[in-house]
């Protein structure tokens, strides 16, 4: 049975960035599609830091009851929700939802003062509404902490109310180890290159390869690479994300001297290349393109990535890799670029059940099932099961 388009079942999606950050809009089309894939038409509300760039009429702006007032900023109102919680509407909206989703992503983080700051403005919130409704709320895929202190126990408390929280690297497993709801589930690009992968075509990369960079704080010999690797002349360039301290093209356009594309553009030659990425969802971009990618990671994301797609020996320590490694990784992925996209195939079955269990989870979590009846919604709110 399908949902009736009449009454389809209520949805919320949370923690929403911007689309400006293309891996962070990545993960809101692949968090829907999950939506769409568990529970068929539904009617979802998005809740976003940067609301206004989606220019979408079902994204609201996150925010406390005072969000609009005159002369208020966009941060403060979402710092607001820390001492007075959300809007009106934000809480109705979770409160009457058949399943409450957390988009998957890394902003749940505490790990100096400064971090901390923006994560309760920006995040604790919409966790600590989650948890009200934490029977029937989801986080997908998430690499969590480091927090400290207070923090640390606050963010706990409320994931223990969560029926499931998915975490995409093995550190965030070991550190949320208490939590019993906690299950490690690769990223969610990961299990989309698990779907596309057996019908799309991975050609011999041509022309130079692609870099695409970001600002990194302490970073080490980080800055040296990108300097080096735009002496040579051997490499084009490409910015991923252009939002707000995430804006990458002012770096990339003085390591390019010239204006560079989005790595968006760059997918849409189809000349396939090599993709150099600094930026995780970057790097798995290309792979869902059908470009071969080498990731210069800086968090432990990206080795969660690259292990769970049978890549382990193509990413490397962005502030310490060196620039004869990039090359050597460039030249057997040109000798033999079979070896790579089969080491992602051998992956595949045990990535494709675990994209099984996410749209499952989904499913079972949900306060109407799929094909249920308003009345048997009306039921389940009184008896949650």
């Amino acid at each position: 049975m399908t949902n009736s388009t009449a009454n389809p079942p209520k949805v919320v999606l949370l923690h929403a960035y911007s689309p400006k950050n293309a891996g962070d809009g990545l993960l809101v089309q692949l968090a829907e599609q999950l939506i769409a894939d568990s529970l068929g038409a539904t009617e979802i509300v998005v809740i976003a830091a940067d609301a206004s760039a989606f220019a979408r009429a079902d994204v609201t702006q996150w925010g406390g009851p005072i969000a609009g007032k005159a002369g208020l900023s966009r941060n403060l109102s979402m710092v607001s929700t820390v001492f007075l919680g959300p809007s009106r509407s934000i809480r109705a909206a979770v409160t009457n939802a058949d399943l409450v989703v957390a988009v998957g992503g890394g902003y749940l983080r505490g790990g100096h003062f400064l971090e901390s700051l923006k994560s309760l403005g920006a995040h604790y919130g919409q966790l600590r509404l989650a948890a009200t409704v934490g029977e029937f709320a989801v986080y997908l895929p998430q690499s969590i902490g480091p927090f400290h202190g207070m923090y640390l126990t606050a963010i706990r408390s409320r994931l223990r109310r969560i029926s499931a929280v998915m975490v995409r690297d093995d550190r965030s497993a070991r550190d949320l180890a208490t939590v019993s709801t906690v299950e490690r589930i690769p990223d969610l690009a990961v299990l989309e290159i698990a779907k596309t992968i057996s019908r799309s075509t991975q050609s011999i990369p041509s022309g130079p390869p692609v870099v695409v960079a970001r600002n990194l704080k302490n970073p080490r010999h980080y800055y040296d690479l990108l300097a080096q690797m735009a002496s040579t002349g051997s490499y084009d360039w490409a910015v991923q994300s252009e939002v707000g301290a995430n804006n990458d093209r002012p770096l990339t356009e003085r390591l390019a001297k010239d204006t560079v594309p989005t790595l968006s553009q760059i997918f849409e030659e189809r000349q396939p290349r090599i993709i150099i990425s600094t930026r995780m969802h970057g790097a798995l971009s290309a792979l869902l393109n059908g470009f071969p990618a080498i990731h210069l990671s800086y968090e432990r994301k990206g080795w969660g990535a690259f292990d769970d797609l049978g890549l382990p020996e193509y990413v490397l320590p962005a502030r310490d890799a060196q620039l004869e490694t990039i090359r050597s990784l460039e030249l057997k992925i040109l000798d033999d670029p079979q070896r790579y996209w089969n080491a992602v195939r051998l992956k595949m079955p045990e990535i494709i059940a675990q994209h099984a269990s996410v749209v499952q989870k989904l499913r079972d979590t949900a306060r109407r099932p799929q094909g249920s009846t308003a009345e048997s919604r009306d039921k389940s709110k009184s008896h949650p099961s």
